[in-house]
Formats: structure tokens, C-alpha cells, sequence
């Protein structure tokens, strides 16, 4: 088996014609450290006390350590346990993210007109998996849409409509494990207050979501004015925070993780930086001597997703890394992925 895991390295670098190298895009999908930059202002308008969360950031963050937002981040989720008021802007700030990513999914998109380089890399790995019969897990701990999209159109019977499209084929597989703008948790508070918009009912009903064990809904939450039934719905998407330990997906994804973890033989890392230490502890269990290939933006990322690794790292043989990042590994990409692909 052959699994591929993307990071958010894979979407803001998803366009071989336009490499990041170049000329600075606006519309290019963010990076973590790009969540909170002024040009998003006008979203967070739309999403009032995400301003709050976006405020506490920047009177703390470090210009010298973008990561460290994930810190800070962490830190006012923590004032969350004993706040009411943050964990109204919390939820504020999820509608903010979703609807960030959603906009740049769509405009990327229409830009790209789907030729990014999820739609290369699963060409390429369609021609060998009707070869080698291998099954393909795909894992992204992003929120976007562009796998998707690229899967939908190399693999047009591949229609994912409800969340058990995800996981029932037999031949690939696609695991959101850090949650989707497609998705939403729903809530049906006490207070019926159906003629208010959805992310104001949202604000109110924010302990329920803090709560947790919401269930799922493939919508998203940013394109709901209201609802006809009063449920009120949430944004299905991880805040990024440092030292995250749970998923933001059905439980059926993460056993997927888990269940296929000892069967993968191959294993690809696609702009992650394998900071996620709850999946690590899930990639303790590879097979020893898998074949791995790392794709990063840099030299200093691979050591960092080396180091990041750990154990996974060390029990694995590297047969194909990429500094230049996801556009250069598309330009020969059939060639680079040759040891990765061979035989076992």
C-alpha cells in the first residue's frame, strides 16, 4: 500500500506554472503563518469577534518564529476553558478560517482551471495503481477542496458526496483528518431563534461546541444564512494549535489511519511537517524498511520533517526527496517518483 500525506506546504504550492518562487500570487492557498495577514481583514469583518483572536495573535506572536502562531493560538484556547467570551470568538474564528480557505479554494481553482499538481501527482499514481493493483491512502491534514477536485477528475466514478465515499473503495482512499470546509458539527440548542443568521446563532451556542462530540454534516457552515429545523452549525475544521491531540473527523477515518498504518510499504510526505505528534504516534506502526519519499520547500524543512519523524523516519529507507517543493517535483515528477514505485 501506498500512502501520500499533504500538508498545507502541498496547496500553497499547487501550481507548477506559477512556482512560489516567482511572483507573489494573492490568491495562492495560505500557509499557517499566512491565517491572519491584513488582506483577510475583510473576511474577518464578515465574522466580528474572530478580530479578538486575530488581536491576541499579534500582540504575541513572534516575527522571528511564524510557528510560534500555533502557540499562541494553543494559549488562548486554553483561556477558552474558563471563558465564555473566547470561546465565542473561537468559534468566530473558525468561521473565519473556513470561509479564508473556502475563498482561496475557489479562486485557485478558477485560476488553475484544476490543473494543480494533486491532479499530477494522482495521474501519475492512477497509471501505477491499475498496474500494481496497490491500494492509494490519501491523508491531508489540510482543509481545502483541491484533492477533491483532483480526485474527481482522475477518477471521475469517485464521487464523494457523503463521508462514506471517503473510505469505501477498495483501490483509494481519502482521509480529512484534520477536518474540511466541506464539513460542519451541528448543534440543536434549546433557544429557537431561527430567523438569526447561522454564524450569530453559532456565537450563542459556542459551549456546545466547545463540548466537543458534535455530529458531522458534509455542508459548509459559511454557506448556511439558516435553517429551516433550528440546528445551528459549526465549522469542521481544526483551529491550529500546538500539541493538538485529537482529529477533527468521523472516528471511521481515524481507524482507516490506523488500520491501514501497518500495511503501507511506501509512504510519501507532500509539504507536511509531520508536527502532528498524535499522527506520529499512529506512524510508529509502519512496516520497517517502507520506501519514503519526502517533498519539502527547503533544505532546513526536510531536516525539520526528518527530525519531526523520528522513529517513522529511521525505520524507513529515503528513496526520493524534493527541496524545491511540490512545483518542481511535478516538472519530472514520473521520474522522481520511479524509486518510490518500484517493485517490492
Amino acid at each position: 500500500m501506498l500512502m501520500v500525506i499533504f500538508g498545507a506546504g502541498a496547496s500553497y504550492d499547487s501550481d507548477a506554472r506559477r512556482p512560489v518562487s516567482g511572483p507573489r500570487n494573492a490568491s495562492r492557498p495560505p500557509l499557517t503563518e499566512h491565517l491572519i495577514d491584513e488582506r483577510h481583514r475583510r473576511i474577518a469583518d464578515e465574522y466580528p469577534a474572530s478580530i479578538s483572536v486575530i488581536d491576541y495573535v499579534q500582540q504575541n506572536i513572534s516575527e522571528d518564529s511564524p510557528s510560534s502562531l500555533e502557540m499562541i493560538l494553543a494559549q488562548y484556547a486554553a483561556r477558552a476553558e474558563n471563558s465564555s467570551a473566547c470561546r465565542q470568538a473561537l468559534v468566530a474564528f473558525r468561521f473565519y478560517l473556513c470561509r479564508l480557505i473556502t475563498n482561496a479554494t475557489d479562486e485557485w481553482l478558477r485560476e488553475t482551471h484544476g490543473l494543480t499538481t494533486y491532479l499530477s501527482l494522482l495521474n501519475q499514481l492512477l497509471e501505477w495503481q491499475e498496474t500494481s493493483g496497490e491500494r492509494v491512502q490519501l491523508v491531508t491534514f489540510n482543509y481545502d477542496m483541491l484533492l477533491e477536485d483532483a480526485a474527481a477528475r482522475v477518477i471521475p466514478d469517485w464521487r464523494i458526496n457523503a463521508f462514506g465515499d471517503y473510505v469505501s473503495r477498495t483501490d483509494w482512499g481519502l482521509l480529512k483528518l484534520h477536518g474540511s470546509v466541506g464539513w460542519s458539527r451541528v448543534a440543536s440548542p434549546a433557544d429557537d431563534a431561527r430567523g438569526e443568521p447561522n454564524s450569530a446563532r453559532a456565537l450563542a451556542a459556542a459551549d456546545l461546541a466547545h463540548a466537543g462530540n458534535l455530529p458531522l454534516r458534509a455542508v459548509n457552515a459559511t454557506r448556511v444564512t439558516s435553517t429551516d429545523n433550528g440546528d445551528v452549525l459549526f465549522p469542521a475544521i481544526a483551529v491550529p494549535l500546538a500539541n493538538k491531540t485529537t482529529f477533527e473527523c468521523e472516528e471511521i477515518q481515524v481507524e482507516a489511519f490506523k488500520s491501514t498504518v501497518p500495511e503501507i510499504r511506501r509512504l510519501l510526505v507532500c509539504g507536511w511537517r509531520a508536527a502532528e505528534a498524535h499522527a506520529i504516534q499512529i506512524l510508529q506502526d509502519i512496516y520497517p524498511g517502507f520506501y519514503l519519499g519526502i517533498v519539502t520547500g527547503s533544505r532546513p524543512d526536510l531536516a525539520d520533517v526528518q527530525g519531526n519523524l523520528g522513529d517513522v523516519f529511521r525505520k524507513g529507507k529515503l528513496v526520493l526527496t524534493q527541496t524545491d517543493g511540490m512545483s518542481a517535483f511535478a516538472k519530472n515528477m514520473n521520474q522522481q517518483l520511479a524509486p518510490l514505485l518500484v517493485p517490492w
